[in-house]
């Protein structure tokens, strides 16, 4: 660089410097729309129906029929001694807010020690909390991951399997 370039440079630091904060502040652009989260137009959570299943127990339940006949059918040959009208759930993908800040305060303890840690307003916390539930939801449909709980969220109906007549 040149003697010229750099003092070109110098001034025009110089000036940079010079500019009040207020007008910086001032002329801060807006956050674009892109950057501010928005709720997923996509939601991972299923509608699910009422199907029959087939169980040993009444505890634990296998396969899933759309028909009562069907899972009536199965359990006779698969020697299943009840069916019932189930139906399942997703897992829930919620977490509280005033639990990610004391998850994070806990992994700063060494930095905080008997400090307050973070604090927020309520907003604050309740914003913290529906972006991070949103980029679960977000990363659950972007990797396809199945959120279908082992649990049901309801059974109805169920029957004993009566036995094959030889």
């Amino acid at each position: 660089m040149d003697r010229r370039s750099l003092l070109k440079s110098a001034a025009a630091l110089s000036a940079a410097a010079a500019i009040p904060t207020v007008a910086v502040e001032a002329a801060a652009p807006a956050i674009p729309a892109a950057i501010v989260p928005q709720p997923l137009n996509v939601k991972p959570y299923a509608n699910y129906v009422w199907e029959w299943f087939v169980s040993h127990d009444g505890c634990t339940y296998y396969e899933g029929f759309a028909t009562k006949e069907e899972a009536l059918e199965y359990a006779q040959k698969c020697d299943y001694s009840l069916i019932a009208e189930c139906m399942q759930q997703d897992f829930r993908l919620e977490v509280d807010g005033w639990r990610i800040l004391e998850d994070l305060n806990e992994t700063n303890y060494d930095l905080i020690g008997e400090g307050e840690g973070i604090e927020c307003t309520n907003e604050q916390r309740l914003d913290l909390e529906a972006m991070v539930n949103r980029a679960i939801e977000a990363w659950v449909v972007k990797h396809g991951i199945n959120i279908t709980a082992w649990s049901f969220d309801g059974t109805r109906n169920e029957t004993d399997v009566p036995e094959l007549a030889s």
